[in-house]
């Protein structure tokens, strides 16, 4: 096994001294150039798959529109230009390689941004939530530290990252405007020492909770770090307001945090990845694009061809409050979740989004016998809407979140509802990205008026992709589940609020709601449902694969004999045997 200098497996190296896989609907083939090389070792890193061929499919071996994008930073760094529309397009690097080769880099300012701009859509929709405590809406990040913390390394660390990401010193202004200043001289850092045999976790959750309450969203307060002891290891905890953090900036500042430390550990000033274009720019080009052909395919949808349903829709109105609701957790086993990202979605042709969503759908059905389902699908925002702009490694909120409307008839079996999915999410222009633009920002006040009068869902599903693949060597992102702080009296967005996320566990599913408005027992249900649909198109997968002689293997090209076929079926046996559990 090929490692790398810190000892970890070396993925690409392995890919280039590796065969073709075991199985594959067309002939597999080897990169053939230096182009392909590079795209072909940048995807066996990002979705820890090899060997992967230039004919492969990025969505079929398990890609998301979030590890997309960090495919689109990582070969911005090897000098190849590539964009959300490519990638969702081409799909393989046979497609994709030509198409770069003659592209250049986006050259963009690499000093720090400063100044003013308008608010970003979802930032709007912040404001529109009307929160009784919105400074308290923060988005926590929790590193792990191989070794106990060197406090100044940290700190100058964090001053680093807060300079490289200019998003990270905002003050919003209530009257639509946003504002990045100079970074302070000195960042903040707090040392908290705790206990002996104290309850780590819970004194975790206090921390956070009380950070959180001190972070003022005028006055420019968005990030409270510290450094948490405990006899159990350190942490670098870090309490970042909601409205400038989303699940990619996430990723992207986990990343940093780890580089810089290290970098001040040793000595060295941070070398940290360039800058891609500010929040500032995308903020400033919003209100030009809404009204030129860059957005003319989501004028025509949203204006003439989206359709939203007619009368009350389930689950009904009311949201509840931060402080009465509860979360239910359901976990899919990771030998399971590995096949549905691997081969249920090449088999049927599907993205993993689209599958989640047809079992969610078929799991209402199931359980509220309802037709239709009428969902706020949330995405990260960041599609391609000009050649100049990057904002695939900008630290900043922009997410999208877009109402769809999907339809079947009431007896369409599985198949079918993941068939309407499909062809429902691969209309949406952008992926949904200028619903919000649109709507908040939109050069036409009719057309913003038209989209503000639209029927609003009352459930809403996210899926916030691989949290698998963070492999920091100094500070790793923690296996903890820690969700959105929000003060208790602030209003729920949302009845029902469906997150879902792989982990090391597997494919893990929080359902938040308030118990005053959904029994428990139908939410655990309606999780259970969920899952088991999951399952039904795993199966329906091998099935078809069955049905079409889509397995021949050739074990002797692997130096197999019949002993070692049996070690490895048994090995398998007890992995798909293990329990998928589900707990509150």
């Amino acid at each position: 096994m090929p490692v790398t200098a810190n000892g970890k497996a070396d993925l690409p190296a392995l890919h280039r001294t590796a065969g073709p896989p075991l199985a594959a609907e067309a002939p597999w083939t080897a990169p053939r150039d230096e182009t392909e090389q590079t795209l072909v070792d940048l995807w066996a890193t990002v979705l820890d798959v090899y060997p992967v061929g230039v004919h492969d499919d990025f969505f079929e071996l398990g890609g998301d529109s979030l590890l997309g994008l960090r495919v689109i930073s990582l070969a911005r760094d090897a000098g190849l230009r590539l964009t959300t529309d490519d990638l969702f397009t081409l799909r393989t690097v046979a497609r994709l390689a030509p198409i770069v080769q003659g592209r250049q880099v986006l050259a963009v300012d690499q000093e720090p941004a400063y100044g003013t701009a308008p608010l970003t859509p979802i930032q709007r929709r912040f404001l529109e939530y009307d929160m009784a405590v919105p400074d308290h809406w923060s988005m926590p990040l929790v590193l792990d530290a191989s070794d106990p913390i060197d406090v100044p390394a940290a700190r100058t660390a964090l001053h680093a990252v807060l300079a490289h990401h200019d998003a990270l010193r905002t003050r919003l202004d209530a009257t639509g405007t946003q504002t990045i200043r100079p970074i302070a001289p000195d960042a903040p850092l707090d040392v908290v020492e705790f206990g002996v045999g104290s309850d780590r976790h819970a004194q975790l959750t206090a921390w956070i909770t009380t950070a959180s309450g001190t972070l003022d969203v005028g006055a420019g307060r968005l990030v409270r770090a510290a450094v948490l002891r405990h006899s159990e290891g350190d942490r670098l905890v870090l309490a970042l307001h909601h409205v400038v953090m989303d699940g990619v900036s996430w990723r992207v500042l986990a990343d940093d945090l780890d580089a810089a430390y290290r970098a001040a550990r040793a000595g060295r000033p941070a070398d940290l990845p360039a800058r891609t274009n500010s929040i500032l720019d995308w903020a400033r080009a919003l209100t030009p694009l809404t009204a030129g052909p860059a957005l003319a395919a989501d004028r025509r949808y949203w204006s003439t061809q989206y359709s939203p349903p007619a009368g009350p829709q389930w689950p009904g109105p009311g949201t509840g409050t931060s402080g009465s609701a509860r979360r239910h957790t359901a976990t899919l086993a990771p030998a399971t979740t590995q096949h549905l990202l691997r081969d249920t979605t090449r088999v049927l042709g599907a993205r993993i989004d689209e599958v989640l969503v047809a079992a969610l759908w078929l799991a209402v059905r199931e359980n509220h016998g309802t037709e239709g389902l009428f969902i706020d699908l949330e995405g990260h925002g960041r599609d391609h809407l000009t050649d100049d702009l990057d904002v695939s490694r900008t630290v900043g909120w922009f997410t999208s979140i877009f109402p769809v409307h999907f339809e079947a008839s009431a007896d369409a079996g599985p198949l079918e509802v993941l068939r309407a999915v499909r062809a429902r999410l691969r209309r949406i222009p952008h992926r949904g990205s200028g619903y919000g633009m649109l709507r908040y920002q939109a050069a036409d006040p009719d057309l913003r008026a038209e989209l503000a009068a639209l029927p609003t869902p009352t459930v809403k599903f996210n899926y916030l992709g691989r949290f698998d693949d963070h492999r920091g060597t100094a500070l790793t992102v923690a296996p903890v589940q820690v969700a959105l702080d929000s003060a208790e009296r602030n209003v729920r967005s949302h009845r029902l609020d469906v997150v879902g996320l792989v982990s090391t566990e597997g494919l893990r599913t929080e359902w938040e709601h308030v118990p005053e408005l959904d029994d428990p027992v139908t939410v655990r249900n309606l999780a259970s449902a969920f899952n088991r649909h999951l399952h039904a198109f795993c199966d329906a997968a091998d099935e078809t694969q069955r049905a079409s002689g889509d397995i021949a293997v050739d074990p002797g090209r692997l130096g197999l004999d019949a002993g070692d076929l049996s070690t490895i079926a048994a090995a398998i046996a007890r992995i798909d045997g293990g329990d998928d559990d589900a707990h509150a």
